[in-house]
């Protein structure tokens, strides 16, 4: 007994649909697979019986759509998604610990800055070439103001650090200005004062922004003088450093001391 191609593409057609239900209600590779693989058999079927007989009707079977089922397989399994999520979460931690070193490295450097050795420093006997700061020494240095400005010309800036001065010890790779001794100044009015370093010139500093400012009043007459704390980033050893000062008075003076901490 001949069997209508009709009732086997019918039951082909019925098994490849319950499989791609199958596939949506329980999320299975292998029935969504086996989905695929059953339209695929019917998409075969339809090229070798072009017309079928449905319901005693000749219906033209459009092939494309019944290979477009084919498509219900999700591009990503459920493993690779599963892999991604996995990457994902690693990246962050990776994320998470290059956080936790830079803070681990900001902790050392505070940490060192409180708990580390203090160097003093006066002015050198001899200024003209790279070697301007002496340890050894009771000589201050000494800045000038301009008029009621900043005392930037000539021997106005104090010379504090040239490129010969640090590292301090061998093998510092920066340092800081931690404390100022003020000595004695030549006003009573207020002083701005502020460090600057730079590889050329204290002009070049202040243009690059590469300066610290502070502020001092003192009685000429009061002698009473404290060590101040001032604050500067790390500077680069080798770099150069001056002192400026800005007072409402012409070529008013202050004569001071500086304290340095280095890092390595």
């Amino acid at each position: 007994m001949a069997v209508d191609p009709s009732t086997i593409f019918l039951g082909l057609a019925f098994i490849a649909t319950m499989l791609t239900i199958g596939g949506f209600i329980i999320p299975s590779i292998t029935l969504r697979v086996g989905s695929a693989f059953m339209w695929l058999i019917c998409a075969i079927f339809i090229l070798f019986s072009p017309t079928l007989h449905i319901a005693s009707t000749d219906v033209s079977i459009d092939v494309a759509a019944i290979l477009a089922k084919t498509n219900l397989i999700p591009a990503t399994p459920a493993d690779e998604a599963t892999s991604l999520l996995i990457k994902t979460q690693t990246d962050k931690i990776t994320a998470l610990e290059t956080k936790v070193d830079d803070a681990m490295i900001e902790i050392e450097t505070i940490e060192h800055h409180f708990h580390n050795s203090e160097y003093w420093y006066g002015i050198s006997a001899n200024q003209t070439v790279n070697d301007w700061a002496l340890q050894n020494t009771l000589s201050p240095f000494r800045a000038t103001s301009g008029n009621n400005a900043w005392g930037t010309e000539g021997a106005d800036p104090a010379k504090i650090f040239g490129t010969d001065d640090t590292p301090i010890i061998s093998g510092g790779l920066s340092g800081d200005f931690h404390r100022i001794l003020i000595l004695d100044n030549s006003s009573a009015t207020v002083y701005k004062l502020r460090i600057i370093w730079d590889p050329t010139s204290a002009a070049a500093g202040v243009t690059a922004g590469n300066y610290s400012e502070f502020m001092f009043i003192k009685e000429v007459a009061d002698k009473n003088r404290k060590i101040l704390d001032i604050m500067t980033p790390k500077i680069s050893a080798g770099s150069k450093m001056w002192m400026e000062c800005w007072n409402a008075t012409n070529d008013a003076t202050i004569d001071f001391f500086v304290g340095v901490h280095e890092y390595y």
